[in-house]
């Protein structure tokens, strides 16, 4: 079973994250712009040679050690404030630091006030509204919030929250779901719940209502039903109490608020306490600094609980969080950012996932730079590998049954039927010409690079290439001055790939096609597995490519490998030893979803290579 105190700590998580991330955006287009730019470019930075560090155990506090006391947090900064405005040092000092509840050195006197629950907090407050949170666990971006309100028929409002993080106990990483759902009536009272959790192999779902003064709690956990019936009463309020609380009466300087919630976890009422301090300029990810107001939040459950400290605005509304027991940051930001970082944790979280080769591998190790073409079984545990892979470039597909199909590999990436698809094929998508955060195709280095790059190479004339010869030219470089590293589940940023001279796959495809689209070439992205050629455990594995438009065919390009043909002076496009899942422009808001559906589809293939003769 999971400990108390660590359910009660992601609870405890969710009742702060849902003061801190409600609040109308009031900012201008090129602001909000700006703000996603700075977050992806700071999650690409991140990315350094030397490995990144694992997440840093996170201990789980005893329930005595779990008692409020005042306590500092780690003076480290996050990566993500490296965004925010930091002239004004001592507000930064002031946003990182829990100090006692009231200082004594102050003369006038905290405010001792009750919060008032029968009073309606949605008032002023702009329904529906949907809102996201980026989470840090030291300098490592482990999760996220959302929160989604909305008010429904009756009078009635519902909250929809879900809190998703991957975080290391004990050098085992586990992942951490919360989802919750209340109905409630417009001063925050209960009408139902709904929850499940999920923290590493311990799961939790419920339900519960309140009748007659008393709320009535079922569910099951790890497999177990249980029932809990709690003594209810009007003044208690929910899991969002505390956000309630604040968009009701915001709180003042100096101020001190009692409240009681009932957190479902536990399946307790927890003694809340707020604790303001002073208004002070806060660096946040909306707009720079801001000014804010700390606020210590705490929740007590007989003798142990939680704390953390909050940063509000005058209305109450919150924009950053610190959960000082388990070392987590959150700050409010645009949905984006939210889940590009979200699924960067997931990637590095991946397992990495060879499939083994079987059938006539030596085909592979001995003749893939002079074969023309080659066969593939290909076998999905669940699906149909035709519907997924059934896309012309270079290869052709035949399904004999539901869960299998044939795969033949052209060198070059031969078209095939391109009477059939003449229409398709003539058309070019905008998208493959298009400047991307991850493929910067219209930065002034990158456009000086690609120039320059041709001028360099002798073998064309930069007036009479074509546009293959060019992206060939492009290949050449990239080959002549930076080398291949193993897939680290990561995308390094172009100014790391040029320092460092080598990149892996993925880094090397966005590198390649940044040139290939400064230089106006049509150019996308292409995911799948390749033969690692190895001859002790024969094995696909993640690969990446660019495939580049030349007339009506689409060509496989690879700068990742050196493709001379033996005893000839000429470059072959690809190998046959891959094989394509999925091809994409890579620019969508967050691509990692794009990486992440290939690597999950990886576990379930079995492949092997078919002989020749059975080809025929």
């Amino acid at each position: 079973m999971t400990k108390p105190f660590l359910r009660h700590s992601i609870l405890f998580a969710l009742c702060c994250f849902a003061c801190v991330v409600v609040g109308c955006d009031h900012r201008t287009p090129d602001e909000i712009a700006s703000s996603r730019e700075s977050v992806v470019n700071e999650v690409m930075g991140r990315t350094a040679e030397k490995p990144t560090a694992s997440f840093p155990d996170l201990e789980v506090a005893s329930e005595k050690n779990a008692s409020v006391e005042p306590s500092v947090v780690k003076q480290q900064t996050s990566p993500v404030l490296q965004h925010a405005d930091h002239n004004n040092k001592e507000a930064e000092k002031a946003s990182l630091a829990i100090s006692p509840s009231i200082p004594s050195d102050v003369k006038q006197a905290p405010k001792l006030t009750v919060d008032d629950p029968t009073k309606a907090w949605t008032h002023g407050i702009d329904l529906p509204r949907e809102t996201w949170e980026v989470q840090y666990l030291g300098n490592n971006p482990v999760g996220f919030f959302h929160r989604k309100i909305e008010a429904i028929s009756g009078g009635n409002v519902r909250h929809e929250a879900e809190s998703r993080m991957r975080v290391s106990v004990k050098g085992d990483v586990f992942e951490q779901r919360v989802q919750l759902t209340t109905l409630e009536r417009d001063n925050g009272e209960i009408v139902e719940i709904v929850g499940e959790m999920k923290i590493g192999p311990n799961e939790q779902k419920f339900k519960g209502r309140i009748t007659n003064e008393v709320m009535t709690l079922i569910g099951e956990e790890n497999g177990e039903p249980f029932s809990v019936s709690i003594p209810w009463e009007k003044r208690f309020r929910g899991p969002f109490a505390v956000e309630q609380s604040m968009f009701r009466n915001p709180l003042q300087p100096r101020e001190i608020r009692k409240l009681k919630y009932f957190d479902p976890l536990i399946r307790k009422v927890v003694d809340g306490r707020l604790e303001a301090s002073e208004f002070a300029y806060t660096p946040t990810l909306l707009g720079g600094s801001r000014e804010l107001l700390e606020v210590r939040n705490i929740g007590i459950v007989g003798e142990g609980g939680s704390q953390a400290l909050l940063w509000v605005d005058k209305k109450g509304e919150g924009f950053k969080s610190y959960i000082s027991a388990n070392d987590i940051l959150s700050y409010r930001t645009e949905p984006i950012s939210a889940q590009i970082i979200a699924s960067t944790a997931d990637l590095r979280n991946t397992e990495p996932f060879s499939i083994p080769l079987k059938g006539a591998v030596e085909l592979l190790t001995q003749k893939s730079r002079t074969l023309n073409s080659i066969s593939y079984e290909v076998k999905h545990s669940d699906d149909d590998p035709y519907r997924m892979f059934a896309v012309q470039t270079g290869k052709d597909i035949k399904s004999p049954n539901a869960f299998t199909a044939i795969v033949t590999v052209y060198r070059g990436g031969r078209e095939l039927d391109l009477s059939q698809d003449a229409d398709r094929l003539s058309a070019i998508d905008s998208g493959t010409l298009m400047s991307s955060a991850f493929i910067p195709s219209d930065t002034p280095r990158i456009l000086e690079t690609a120039t320059k790059l041709l001028a360099m190479d002798k073998s064309i004339s930069v007036e009479t290439a074509t546009g293959l010869q060019k992206a060939k030219a492009c290949r050449r470089f990239i080959q002549m001055y930076f080398s291949l590293k193993d897939f680290d589940k990561q995308i390094g940023t172009f100014s790391n790939m040029r320092r460092f001279k080598r990149g892996n796959c993925l880094e090397h495809a966005l590198f390649f096609a940044a040139y290939c689209r400064a230089l106006k070439i049509p150019t996308r992205i292409a995911l799948g597995v390749k033969f690692n050629r190895s001859t002790d455990f024969p094995a696909m594995n993640f690969h990446a490519w660019v495939e580049v438009r030349d007339g009506n065919r689409w060509i496989p390009l690879d700068s990742s490998e050196d493709l001379t043909i033996p005893g000839s002076t000429e470059e072959a496009d690809t190998s046959i030893d891959r094989i394509k899942i999925k091809e994409t422009n890579f620019n969508s808001p967050n691509p990692y979803l794009e990486i992440l559906s290939v690597l999950g589809t990886l576990p379930k293939l079995e492949i092997q290579v078919i002989p020749a003769e059975k080809t025929q």
